[in-house]
């Protein structure tokens, strides 16, 4: 335990040794001739893997995963994390500052929603580049793939299941966290309910109750759930770690994703459902 600056108690995790010396293969990408990095994490042994790619949020800075990667690795799947342009020390424009320029214009609030939408489309051609590439890695199985991701990265996902549709990707499964953002418009929801309508792959959309809002679960969850095939949606109860406290949205938010505990049970359920063959290291 330690105190706070304010007199709290906090808990304070012990330090996780096998964790610290988990480190991620640098693996680079092309995109739009870009060349954009992204942290690959490989079980021991012969493969070819099942592959579990990770799409970041919104931070600048996206980092390794480690707690994330190692949860993977230990269910055999390959953890693939790309990191779009403009993020870490990718060369193009950091969407949140393109975002900034398009709020500060002050225009028309349907004109705002489709610049910014289209950034987001523009940020998909990245996660489709890195999904090409990770296919044709040798170590991969191409047809056990199983793209997720959180907040911003949890939009790309839903981009990208509409974008694949009924395609013969290699694709089992899509798993969004949160999408989209802090912010939720309707007009997010204009744009997702039909977009929906085009994957075959099954989505599980998740979020902690105590988010910054739930309102992308309860819109889109239930049209998920129409469509039935191992679609899914749950709002997970209030979540904190480490003493945080339920009011603070960060806490159902990043915390929420990065908390194997929280969803794992069933998040492992649905792959099993999705025909997800994994093999414990």
């Amino acid at each position: 335990m330690s105190m706070s600056a304010d007199g709290q108690i906090k808990i304070v995790p012990p330090p996780d040794t096998a964790l610290q010396k988990l480190v991620p293969e640098v693996v680079y990408y092309t995109s739009d001739s870009l060349h954009l990095k992204g942290y690959l994490y490989k079980p021991s042994g012969k493969g070819p893997f099942p592959v579990f790619m990770w799409n970041h949020d919104s931070e600048k800075n996206p980092d390794s995963s480690k707690t994330l990667a190692s949860f993977w690795v230990k269910q055999g799947f390959i953890f693939f994390k790309p990191i779009r342009s403009g993020h870490s020390d990718n060369s193009g424009v950091y969407i949140v500052s393109e975002e900034k320029q398009i709020n500060r214009r002050r225009e028309m609030a349907q004109l705002a929603f489709k610049q910014t939408y289209k950034l987001h489309q523009s940020a998909n051609k990245d996660v489709m580049s890195a999904l090409y590439w990770i296919k044709h890695q040798p170590y991969a199985d191409s047809n056990k793939i199983v793209v997720a991701g959180a907040g911003y990265g949890g939009l790309q996902v839903l981009l990208t299941a509409e974008k694949v549709g009924k395609t013969q990707s290699g694709i089992k499964c899509f798993i969004a966290m949160a999408p989209v953002s802090t912010i939720w418009y309707k007009m997010w929801a204009d744009s997702l309910v039909p977009a929906l309508s085009k994957p075959e792959r099954p989505i599980f959309l998740m979020q902690a109750h105590n988010d910054y809002s739930i309102a992308p679960c309860e819109t889109l969850g239930p049209v998920l759930e129409k469509k039935g095939q191992h679609n899914r949606y749950k709002i997970f109860p209030n979540h904190t770690l480490f003493g945080g406290s339920i009011a603070d949205p960060e806490q159902g938010h990043s915390f929420f994703f990065n908390d194997t505990q929280a969803w794992e049970k069933e998040v492992l359920k649905f792959l099993k459902d999705c025909g997800v063959k994994r093999k414990k290291k």
